[in-house]
Order: structure tokens, then sequence, then C-alpha cells
């Protein structure tokens, strides 16, 4: 599972970086993480139209939730749920744009993971 995951990372990383100025924000591994556990996000970022790829891979099932978050952090202004099997990896690639600076994107864990492990991280330009 690592091996596929490295290899999308790179594939990812490959297609950021020649867009420019990209950055990557890697999420801790968490081992049985508890339901809503935030497994990555981005922090402020400025107002524009954002690139962003995000890679998760869990060696159990997943459930996450992709948000983008206004500039408290204290709502929710999008969300996507995404469920995948494991052992097993996903990518997600999408834009949005920032009508305000510290605007930010997260991925959350929708559901409880009681054995095993899952790690995320977010590419964007």
């Amino acid at each position: 599972m690592r091996k596929l995951f490295l290899i999308i990372l790179i594939l990812v990383l490959t297609v950021t970086i020649i867009r420019g100025d990209a950055t990557w924000v890697a999420g801790n591994e968490f081992t049985n993480p508890t339901v809503n556990t935030i497994l990555v996000d981005t922090g402020g970022i400025y107002e524009f139209d954002h690139s962003f790829q995000i890679v998760c891979a869990a060696d159990v099932n997943a459930n996450i939730a992709i948000e983008h978050r206004n500039v408290a952090n204290d709502t929710t202004l999008k969300s996507q749920l995404v469920r995948f099997g494991g052992p097993g990896t996903v990518g997600v690639a999408f834009n949005v744009f920032f009508y305000n600076t510290n605007e930010r994107v997260r991925v959350r864990l929708h559901s409880a993971i009681s054995l095993g492990t899952i790690q995320c991280s977010i590419f964007h330009s």
C-alpha cells in the first residue's frame, strides 16, 4: 500500500510542481483515529483561484469529508464525503475560489477507524 501511495504522491507532486508555487501539507499517520479527527488542514490561504489535490491512504475502509472552511474556521462552506475501501489509496482533485484571505481546506475523518491507520496530504497551488 505504501508503494502505491508513493507512486500516486509522485505523480500528483509532478503535476502540481509544474504549475508553480505549489505547497504540500502532509498530515500525520493516525492509528485508530476517532470520528471528526482532522487528518490534514492547509491553514489560512490567500484569496485566489486555487487548485487542490488530496491523497489519502488507509489500511482499512475509510470515510473522509473534504471541507472548504471560512476565515474564522468555524463554518464549513462546502463539503464532499469520500468513501474508499482499504487497504487502498484515493486521490481527489478540484478547484476552489477563495473570496477571502485565510479560508482553508481540511480533511476530516467522517467515521471512526477502530483498528487501522490513515494518512492524508493536501497539495495546492
